[in-house]
């Protein structure tokens, strides 16, 4: 307990302080709280309180009433302060307001003094709160900067505590410290023992060699045979495995995708043996199944097979010839080896391996020459250039990876990326990783030559010889003739027993020794000295080995512990880091709510303060209306009439309707956020009636022109008037039907016709307009076509029935940009599967989502929506949703994206339009009760309002109908 070291300010001697009077201004021990404060008449009404309540007290519990009136002035002792100068910030007197504080600014004392109180107040708390804090910190700080291991504990509890609140991309990664810690446990426990065995190695050496020592510094020349017998002839070898320093770094992706860091383990590598080949270099190594490793050599046309014996690389022609330069070569899955060749469109194969094999030719894709080629599990990629000078590069060059399946079907084309810049010079090499990733070396520029510059004159230099005891320096002159023997102490040793390795005196010689293996002492002793000394030289020279190698592993263990933290540390903050970026992308989404909202309320509010106002005025101008009617004066009807028929307010005509928020999540497999989205408030603002059997597709041009098509191949304008959708004819027998058609940045109507290959056109809009072919996607055909910025879309399918689907089929979407040139094509997921059956409608979304209306049956049109990402990869697929698909299938027509990113989509059987979050949830739709019968198409105008386009066939009163709709964020 803390000592009390406040003395009593009424006796002034007491320490054992307990009380204060308030309205003293003293601290009291108990007796003179008692004995004399008490007993003060004047002092009966003062506030006492416990030194402990008062410490705790707010001021305004604990000071009474003070006397504010009564205060002496300080320059003026006679006098006494009545007013506050706040200019000076002092109590003054009169005196001191005449002298010095004219025309300042004075306040009231009582004012000033309450001001003041309450900052001291806060100060008082400020300085209560942190105070505890400073002290515990400050006792700590060294011991908590020196733990790292304790601080470890800390933050990676405060992970695990928290990761109930991540997503589960971050839950699914926690393991990555559980990980880690798999791979450090038993590499700690490896150097351990190694370590260990190191230890016990190097103190036997060490320990043989001081008994080395010791013997050949001695003066009795039994200790060099005891010595000899001691220590043996065994030593422990060298290791030649040690350990070498493993590292391991936490890896982070480069893909813009949030995710967290992988581990990765940099592998020890170690050059085991090396082989000269009988060839000049070494261009390319494959090794197949069966033991068959593939050679060939670089700028050469010949291919070897290759053995390695006796430090040689020995090869075996098995192809000469083949055409040009080996460029890449690939192993298939079925033992089959592809290879590419300079300047030439043909992949090339081989079946067998022995002398004079068969070339063959795999696959051709003239007009493009082959670089690169690797296949994999499902698919083979080849890189491309066109076949004219590789540098300089154009805007019309042709660099990609083409991938196709084993049975030879194109699955899609990879070459510009989405700012539709070319992604490679020169695709030379190609392989992909465990996770599915095309790893390719790009080559910016190429060398036709290399030279191999040979070292000639390499410097060998000897290995210096060093020893530790020179015999002729270190061993003295002994009496080998007065040797004393260990059993009979009065005899001198005369021979040496090599059956029994002793020295040995007459006496033994005659009790134990006869007939035994003699020699003499000087020889054995020459012997002995000799080997112990090559014995020390070994030791001495293994013995700095094993102090190195036990060096080197503390060293090893150390620096991988730290690694070990360090890496613990970075995962910690990673997830730290993610953990704020939810944090942050939370508070955005409230953020963005909170000004929804306000924004909302601000709207309502100016409404219901507008309607409020007229309801008054209304309900005033009633009451003398009234008023009027009842009285007795006629006149009043009159200055009635007068004053109430100025002016009466309109009903509003655009009254707020409910607005529904909700937060919507993606059905994209890969890790993403939830986003806020905003239903529209829809509203059927007009419908107009059309004498076209059905309205299938509706555009709206730059320049305010409307197009219009029914399921036939006319193409017509159209205006709205009276309700009516009046049509004019611009192109007749456009040469089928129509299947989908889109706006260019350029004002242009391109457009698909069924059966048909050639992407159409047309560039004016007045009737017996010239119709012109743009590009043709022979020996394709081409379906549902869309023009975005920079790229047109074309979804295509192969030139046969649409169904059924055969392995054989092509179905996908082909991307070029606006000068014709081919981008890349969309036709096969990463599982080598279609993704499409025929994709007859294409547009893109905010995000650069390409979203598609999928066909899957011809008969009844059933389908679905299929949304990729801007690079093809499959995101989310919808089939329809049980609230209204209960009667009749998911027919979508046509689909439009919104400034929000919705995705509005036709359902012509079920009388719907379905409004999809961008992550591919139902959020709302249109229906019947909207008067939507048989929707074929959609289309935003330039207003931002909704079109839907319907069919006459199965509807109430069989007439085809357009429906204006206002879309309200």
């Amino acid at each position: 307990m803390a000592q009390n070291f406040i003395t009593c300010q009424f006796c002034e001697t007491s320490n054992e302080t307990k009380w204060k009077c308030i309205n003293c201004d003293l601290i009291l021990c108990q007796e003179c709280k008692i004995k004399l404060h008490t007993k003060v008449k004047k002092n009966e009404n003062h506030k006492v309180v416990d030194l402990k309540e008062f410490s705790n007290l707010g001021a305004s519990e604990t000071i009474r009433d003070v006397d504010l009136k009564n205060i002496q002035c300080t320059f003026h002792t006679n006098e006494l302060c009545f007013i506050y100068c706040q200019d000076c910030k002092v109590l003054s007197c009169a005196v001191c307001l005449l002298e010095s504080h004219q025309n300042h600014k004075l306040a009231k004392i009582e004012d000033v003094y309450s001001i003041r109180v309450k900052e001291l107040q806060e100060q008082d708390n400020k300085i209560s709160q942190n105070l505890p804090y400073l002290e515990k910190w400050g006792s700590n700080l060294q011991a908590i900067k020196s733990d790292e291991q304790t601080q470890y504990n800390e933050l990676k509890q405060t992970i695990l505590k928290q990761q109930s609140e991540l997503k589960e991309r971050i839950t699914k990664k926690e393991n990555i410290i559980t990980e880690l810690d798999k791979l450090w446990i038993p590499r700690e426990k490896e150097i351990s023992k190694h370590l260990q065995d190191i230890k016990i190695k190097g103190d036997d050496l060490n320990d043989k060699k001081s008994k080395i020592q010791e013997a050949f510094q001695s003066h009795n020349a039994s200790t060099i045979f005891n010595t000899s017998v001691q220590v043996g002839t065994d030593l422990p070898d060298i290791p030649d495995n040690l350990l070498s320093k493993q590292q391991i770094i936490l890896s982070q992706t480069k893909d813009e995708k949030i995710g967290i860091d992988s581990l990765v383990t940099i592998p020890m590598l170690k050059v085991t043996r090396t082989y000269t080949p009988d060839i000049p270099d070494i261009y390319k190594i494959k090794t197949l199944r069966k033991d068959i490793k593939i050679i060939c050599i670089a700028n050469q046309r010949t291919i070897h097979t290759f053995k390695i014996k006796d430090k040689k690389c020995l090869t075996t022609n098995i192809a000469e010839d083949i055409g040009d330069d080996m460029i890449d070569m690939t192993a298939t899955d079925q033992n089959k080896l592809l290879f590419t060749t300079d300047l030439n469109s043909e992949i090339k194969r081989l079946l067998t391996f022995t002398p004079d094999s068969e070339v063959e030719v795999f696959i051709s894709i003239s007009p493009l020459n082959a670089r690169g080629i690797h296949a994999s599990v499902n698919t083979i990629l080849i890189g491309f250039v066109d076949a004219e000078e590789l540098f300089p590069i154009t805007e019309t060059s042709r660099r990609g990876i083409m991938i196709y399946d084993y049975n030879c079907r194109h699955v899609r084309t990879i070459e510009r990326d989405q700012k539709n810049q070319l992604i490679f010079s020169l695709p030379e090499a190609i392989t992909s990783n465990i996770n599915g990733d095309i790893c390719v070396v790009d080559k910016c520029k190429i060398k036709l030559h290399t030279k191999v510059k040979k070292n000639e004159n390499h410097k060998v230099v000897d290995l210096k010889e060093f020893s530790n005891l020179g015999a002729s320096e270190t061993i003295r002159d002994l009496d080998l003739k007065d040797i004393q023997c260990t059993t009979h102490n009065n005899e001198q040793c005369i021979i040496y027993c090599q059956d029994c390795e002793v020295l040995s005196c007459a006496v033994c010689l005659l009790k134990s020794h006869q007939n035994h293996k003699l020699a003499k002492i000087d020889d054995v002793y020459s012997q002995k000295v000799k080997k112990l000394q090559e014995l020390d030289n070994k030791i001495s020279q293994k013995l700095p080995h094993f102090v190195k190698c036990e060096k080197d592993l503390k060293e090893i263990k150390s620096g991988e512990q730290t690694q070990h933290k360090g890496v613990k540390q970075i995962i910690l903050k990673r997830k730290c880091d993610l953990k704020e970026e939810i944090t942050k992308h939370t508070g955005s989404l409230i953020k963005e709510l909170d000004r929804q909202r306000v924004s909302r309320i601000t709207t309502i509010s100016k409404q219901l303060r507008d309607i409020k106002q007229k309801s008054a005025d209304l309900s005033f101008k009633k009451a003398k209306i009234q008023e009027a009617f009842q009285s007795n004066k006629a006149s009043t009807i009159f200055t009635t009439s007068d004053e109430v028929s100025k002016y009466l307010p309109a009903i509003p005509g655009n009254i707020l309707s409910k607005r529904q928020v909700l937060l919507s999540q993606t059905k994209d497999k890969k890790y993403s956020l939830d986003s806020l989205v905003t239903i529209p408030s829809l509203k059927v603002t007009g419908i107009f009636t059309s004498d076209l059997p059905s309205i299938y597709r509706i555009k709206n041009l730059i320049n305010g022109v409307n197009i219009m098509c029914p399921i036939d191949d006319n193409i017509q304008t159209f205006t709205l008037k009276d309700n009516k959708c009046l049509v004019t004819n611009i192109a007749e027998d456009v040469g089928g039907d129509i299947i989908d058609m889109t706006v260019t940045n350029q004002n242009k109507l391109l457009f698909t016709i069924a059966s048909n290959s050639e992407i159409k056109c047309l560039e004016t809009f007045t009737p017996g307009c010239e119709v012109k072919v743009l590009i043709s996607m022979s020996p394709l055909d081409a379906r549902g076509i869309h023009a975005s910025v920079n790229t047109i879309l074309i979804g295509f399918v192969d030139a046969e029935e649409l169904f059924p689907i055969t392995e054989a089929s092509r179905r996908g979407i082909m991307i070029y940009d606006y000068n014709c040139r081919h981008v890349r094509t969309i036709e096969r997921d990463q599982n080598n599967q279609l993704i499409f059956s025929s994709p007859d409608t294409i547009t893109t979304n905010i995000n650069g989502d390409i979203c598609v209306v999928d066909s899957t049956n011809n008969d009844n049109w059933e389908g679905r929506v299929v949304v990729l990402g801007e690079w093809g990869n499959f995101k989310w697929a919808y089939n329809g949703h049980p609230s209204i698909n209960t009667e009749s299938k998911f027919t979508p027509y046509d689909l439009v994206t919104t400034s929000k990113g919705l995705i509005l989509v036709t359902d012509r059987d079920s009388d719907a339009i379905h409004i999809l979050s961008m992550g591919g949830e139902l959020v709302s739709s249109l229906n019947q009760t909207h008067g939507i019968e048989q929707p074929y198409c959609v289309n935003i105008d330039h207003k931002g309002q909704l079109l839907i386009g319907c069919g006459s066939e199965g509807t109430k009163d069989e007439v085809a109908k357009l429906h204006l709709v206002e879309m309200s964020f």
